[in-house]
């Protein structure tokens, strides 16, 4: 996957983003959580959820995601998507 400004050129040429969905661990800033984040400081190709990530909460998950893209349609923007997630 492009990272960086290859990955938002291909973004604006193409009309669509591409992101890791991911929620948060159970344990509250933990080490995963710290080094997701790392990474999406370095790569930027991260979508948070408020979410708290599991086996058990992967439908949960979907719903997340697929929420405002049912109530908006395909053609929602990224930062109109951000403020549902």
């Amino acid at each position: 996957m492009p990272q960086g400004d290859k990955l938002r050129k291909l973004e604006e040429e193409k009309g669509f983003a591409m992101r890791f969905v991911i929620g948060h661990g159970a344990t509250s800033r933990g080490i995963l959580d710290r080094a997701i984040e790392a990474e999406d400081r370095k790569h930027g190709d991260f979508l948070r959820l408020e979410h708290i990530e599991g086996y058990l909460e992967l439908s949960a998950k979907q719903k997340h995601i697929l929420r405002p893209l049912l109530l908006y349609g395909m053609q929602i923007s990224m930062s109109r998507l951000m403020m549902y997630m």
